[in-house]
C-alpha cells in the first residue's frame, strides 16, 4: 500500500548520488503546481492531479506530474495530509528537475475520502468480521474467501452521504465450510440493498501429525508425534497440544505422516471416567477476559476430562465445540 511515509524510499537514488533521467521537452518555462486546502478522491490512488491545478510548461509535463501517485485514497471517515515540501519531493524524484516545476499553494492538503460505492473489498471485510463475531475461533487462524463474485449495487453516494455495511451470517453457521453472510448496504441510516455473500471458510489449528508409525497402545509424545498447521475438515477433527496435554494413547496403528485423527486415540489412564454423556444437559462455560459466561447445553457426545465434544446450546441452538473440563462442564475458549 502506498503512503506519504514511502515518498522516501525514492528518495534513495538522489541520496547515491544517482542521477535521474530528465525530460526531452522543449523549455516552455516550468509547470505551477497550486495546491488545494481540502481536496475530496473517490479514486483508489490519489494522485498530484487530485490535489492541485497545473498551469504552464508543456502538456507533456503538465500531464506526466498529474499523474504521479501520493498515496492511496483515506478510509471513511479519516481523512490524510500531505504536506507541500514532500509533494514538491514526490515530483523531483519522479525525474523532474527543480527548475522545471514550482509548488504553490496551500502548504498543507488535507485529503477525504470521497463518494464511492463500496467496493467487492468492503463488502467482504464486513463480512468476515461479522462472521468472526460468531466462531470460537481466533481471527489469524480463520481464512474467508469468495466462493463466487457478488452481485453488487449500482448506487453511487452522494459526497456527504454515510455509508454504511451492516453484516449478520446465516444460520447454520458450516465452518469450516461454506456459509452465507447477508451484507446490507446502508445510506445515511437507510437500507437500500441486501447482498448476499457465499464465503469459503478455513479454520487452521496445530495438529498433531505422526513421526513414524504409532503402534496401539503406544503413548502419544514428543518421540512420535510433531505438530503442523492444518485446515481442519470439522470442529475436533485434529488433535491439539492441549488434547495430548493430558495424556493420550494409540487405539489403533496411526501411519507415519498423518494427522493423528481423535477416533484413534483414548486417554493413556484407563481411570479417566466419562463425565459427559451424549445428550445429557451440560453447564456451558466461556470465559472471555474476566468475563465468565454460562449457559445450559445439550452433549451431542460422550467426553472424559480434556476431550472436545460438540454440545448444542439449548437457547440459541447454536453446535459449539468444547472441552470436558468437569462433570456435566464444558468449557468454550475465545
Amino acid at each position: 500500500m502506498r503512503s506519504p511515509i514511502r515518498l522516501c524510499l525514492w528518495a534513495i537514488p538522489l541520496a547515491l548520488g544517482l542521477g535521474l533521467p530528465a525530460l526531452a521537452e522543449p523549455d516552455e518555462g516550468p509547470v505551477v503546481v497550486t495546491l488545494r486546502a481540502a481536496v475530496s478522491v473517490s479514486a483508489a490512488t490519489v494522485n498530484v492531479g487530485n490535489v492541485a491545478s497545473l498551469s504552464g510548461g508543456t502538456p507533456a509535463l503538465r500531464q506526466q506530474i498529474a499523474a504521479l501517485d501520493l498515496a492511496d485514497r483515506p478510509h471513511r471517515g479519516k481523512p490524510l495530509q500531505l504536506l507541500r515540501e514532500l509533494i514538491a519531493y514526490r515530483i523531483q524524484v519522479a525525474g523532474v528537475e527543480r527548475s522545471r516545476f514550482r509548488v504553490q499553494g496551500a502548504a498543507v492538503v488535507e485529503i477525504s475520502p470521497g463518494a464511492a460505492p463500496a467496493s467487492e473489498d468492503e463488502f467482504l471485510q464486513a463480512a468476515r468480521d461479522a462472521l468472526l463475531g460468531k466462531l470460537a475461533f481466533p481471527a489469524e487462524d480463520v481464512e474467508v474467501s469468495l466462493a463466487q463474485p457478488p452481485e453488487l449495487p449500482q448506487v453511487t453516494p452522494g459526497p456527504k452521504d454515510e455509508v454504511r455495511l451492516d453484516a449478520e451470517p446465516r444460520e447454520p453457521i458450516g465452518v469450516p465450510g461454506r456459509c452465507r453472510v447477508d451484507v446490507a448496504l446502508l445510506i445515511n441510516g437507510e437500507r437500500l440493498a441486501v447482498v448476499p455473500l457465499l464465503l469459503d471458510v478455513k479454520v487452521y489449528q496445530s495438529a498433531a501429525v505422526s513421526l513414524r508409525r504409532i503402534e496401539a497402545g503406544e503413548t502419544l509424545g514428543e518421540g512420535n508425534v510433531r505438530f503442523e498447521r492444518h485446515a481442519m475438515d470439522a470442529p475436533g477433527a485434529c488433535l491439539t497440544p492441549k488434547d495430548l496435554s493430558s495424556g493420550r494413547k494409540a487405539k489403533r496403528p496411526v501411519a507415519a505422516g498423518q494427522v493423528v485423527p481423535p477416533a484413534a486415540v483414548e486417554p493413556a489412564r484407563a481411570d479417566n471416567p466419562l463425565l459427559v454423556k451424549q445428550r445429557d444437559l451440560v453447564r456451558l462455560v466461556a470465559r472471555v477476559g474476566n468475563l465468565r459466561v454460562t449457559a445450559l447445553a445439550e452433549a451431542e457426545q460422550d467426553g472424559r476430562a480434556g476431550d472436545l465434544v460438540r454440545v448444542r446450546n439449548v437457547d440459541s441452538k447454536k453446535e459449539i465445540v468444547g472441552r470436558v473440563v468437569g462433570r456435566d462442564l464444558v468449557e468454550v475458549e475465545f
